[in-house]
């Protein structure tokens, strides 16, 4: 029988079960080219074809665990978890036998971590158009670089911490984008959609992304948004290590030139969507707080200027101080 490749929603691929898993990525190096890697003749799997970096996943390995090794021990590359974008996944085998999934990503080498290519031979590519007139471009990867434009996947995307003096836009910004998201999203089960985070708070220097909150009954049944999300160009997180929310992300690289929007979707009795508006009132009602905050805010970005981790952990204990303060005055 005829081996067959079939494009996966997130959705349907949470209902199948498979023999074998494999992650891959496509590369793109610091000095902005495309890397993939040229197969072995001798080997069993796409003998002297072109295919994107990775093998297969464990059974006790996530696909993004799988992922970040595989780049360790082929191209000695540091990556983190959120620099990694999904760009398709495919079930692969005959239609009615046993079927492999096969993930594939997007990573940029923003820092310059790969030390060398320690399995097949590396290529490099400096156009989208070059990667498709390969003649051994495995059918995966032709299917996925004919979604994308050259300038898309070889967009220069900086992913520093910056911090910008307050903009009056960015409310209107997120009322624009809520109103947008409550005609598309008219579900019984969405108890509400709320600005949260820097960017609410007047006067207050942010990052320059929108962070919205929409509150739910079921955060299970709340998976029916992430089509929808999708479709709005937003890009779902489904290895964020923190179950407990929907994470998604607008204009992330190759999709956009960098973050624009943040959703966080989660249950009405979630920390976050009962803290993170009153930390947001609070820094509006206390004006030498919120000049604490930003001054803080500066320091750790200087710190922290390319590890977004770093940064987020040590705001921390300034940002538990006052939810415990913001909690007090609202029982008060």
């Amino acid at each position: 029988m005829k081996e067959e490749i079939k494009s996966l929603t997130l959705l349907e691929l949470e209902i199948m079960s498979f023999r074998h898993c494999y992650a891959g990525a496509i590369v793109i190096t610091q000095d902005l080219k495309i890397l993939l890697q040229q197969r072995g003749k001798d080997r069993d799997q796409f003998p002297g074809y072109i295919v994107a970096f990775g093998g297969k996943s464990a059974p006790s390995e996530t696909m993004m665990s799988a992922l970040i090794r595989e780049l360790k021990e082929e191209l000695g590359a540091e990556v983190k978890p959120w620099e990694v974008v999904n760009l398709g996944r495919f079930a692969i085998g005959e239609q009615d036998g046993p079927q492999d999934l096969l993930e594939v990503s997007y990573w940029q080498d923003r820092h310059k971590t790969i030390t060398g290519c320690y399995e097949g031979e590396a290529i490099f590519f400096n156009t989208v158009e070059e990667v498709l007139a390969h003649p051994k471009l495995i059918s995966e990867l032709r299917w996925i670089f004919k979604k994308f434009s050259t300038e898309q996947l070889l967009v220069s995307a900086n992913d520093e911490i910056q911090i910008e003096p307050y903009s009056p836009e960015w409310p209107k910004l997120a009322n624009l984008e809520i109103a947008i998201l409550k005609e598309k999203s008219n579900f019984p089960w969405i108890v509400g959609f709320d600005h949260i985070g820097s960017t609410a708070v007047p006067g207050l220097a942010a990052k320059p992304v929108i962070d919205l909150a929409v509150g739910v009954e079921d955060l299970k049944v709340a998976r029916e948004l992430i089509p929808l999300l999708e479709s709005q160009g937003y890009v779902f997180w489904a290895d964020n290590p923190d179950q407990s929310k929907l994470f998604f992300a607008k204009g992330l690289p190759p999709f956009g030139p960098k973050r624009t929007h943040h959703v966080h979707v989660m249950e009405m009795t979630h920390h976050d969507w009962l803290v993170r508006p009153l930390f947001r009132d609070y820094l509006i009602a206390h004006p030498e707080t919120r000049q604490a905050y930003e001054d803080l805010k500066k320091k750790f970005a200087s710190e922290y200027q390319q590890d977004r981790e770093g940064y987020t952990n040590a705001k921390t204990e300034f940002i538990r101080g006052i939810n415990q303060k913001a909690i007090q005055e609202k029982l008060d």
